[in-house]
């Protein structure tokens, strides 16, 4: 038997050895508290039109709240080493959503990084990433950035391109342009460009009807990426969503990617095991780590006296008392 007062997430909470988001503390201790779903989730359209929680607006505290996972790491880091280095990195990231977290997010972490470099270059993630790569500061990039929501259905995407690369002609135009006009246009600004593109299934379902301009609108896809290739320091970051609601077009950007597939890397950015840190940075402030620790010892002894417990720990891979207390002590009270 376990002796002795046992740890618990009940008495972590009301001794504050977990302390939470002063939000989510807000909306627990009043059961008539307005909850604003923004604070959970984000479209980055609400972003781009200034719409968003502050906690994505802000970039310190967005950076603050970000756990930075492997794979977003790994897309920061082929990005800067992109538009740093006349390098054959890749010239497209396709960010894949299939377990559907991470999108939005990486998309407004790349934003924030070069839109807001004075910011961004305070935070230990960045420097350390900037450091793997030999990279003395942040690059001054031009970000161009489009989301379907809020792309005009008369409208064809090089016009919206064109008109944040401050390109006329591609602005006005009524035919696609070719891949050397956008190699072009691109090299006019002056520096790299990254390009954020998100939700083109919303913009697809729009021109559904007219097969034509599908057709324009996707050729003028694969020329951007042949574009954007040549540039050598510019990069397309492009999201393709796993939607029931959007199938056919969902299909259609499928179809997109696969164009793309051989400069293209597909990444994505959220894997089910980095929930648990996610959740931790993004809406735990503090966690008292002595007491995480006794209460990971206390749940591998009561572990180990259950045998039937024991046993499917076993099988789940927990192979021993130590990596069980390990894995328990990442876990619990969503200490690292």
């Amino acid at each position: 038997m376990v002796t002795g007062e046992v740890p618990s997430l009940k008495k972590a909470i009301l001794e504050s050895k977990i302390v939470f988001d002063d939000e989510l503390v807000r909306i627990a201790s009043d059961p008539n508290a307005n909850v604003n779903d923004a604070i959970f989730e984000v479209e980055f359209s609400n972003f781009l039109s200034g719409n968003a929680h502050p906690d994505y607006l802000d970039p310190a505290r967005f950076y603050k709240k970000t756990h930075f996972t492997e794979d977003a790491k790994n897309i920061l880091k082929r990005v800067l080493s992109r538009v740093t280095y006349d390098s054959d990195e890749s010239y497209a990231i396709i960010l894949d959503t299939t377990f559907g977290g991470g999108k939005t997010h990486t998309l407004i972490g790349i934003y924030h990084l070069f839109k807001n470099r004075d910011v961004a270059i305070n935070f230990h993630e960045i420097k350390q990433i900037l450091k793997d790569l030999g990279i003395p500061a942040i690059p001054d990039v031009e970000i161009v950035a489009i989301d379907g929501h809020n792309i005009d259905p008369d409208e064809n995407l090089w016009n919206v391109i064109g008109r944040q690369l401050g390109d006329e002609t591609l602005a006005s135009r009524k035919s696609p342009p070719t891949a050397q006009e956008i190699e072009n246009a691109i090299r006019k600004v002056g520096k790299p460009v990254v390009f954020l593109i998100d939700e083109l299934v919303i913009y697809i379902s729009k021109i559904l009807d007219s097969e034509a301009r599908i057709a324009q609108n996707k050729g003028f896809i694969h020329s951007l990426f042949v574009a954007t290739e040549a540039t050598k320091t510019s990069i397309v970051i492009l999201t393709i969503p796993e939607s029931e609601a959007y199938k056919k077009e969902s299909e259609i950007l499928r179809d997109i990617t696969a164009i793309a597939e051989r400069g293209a890397t597909k990444i994505a950015p959220v894997a089910k095991e980095d929930i648990i840190r996610i959740l931790k940075k993004r809406f735990v402030k503090e966690v008292d780590e002595k007491y995480a620790r006794a209460a990971a010892k206390a749940l591998t002894t009561f572990t180990q006296q259950n045998s039937v417990l024991a046993r499917l720990l076993v099988r789940k891979g927990c192979l021993s008392a130590t990596h069980l207390t390990q894995n328990l002590w990442r876990r619990y009270f969503l200490a690292e």
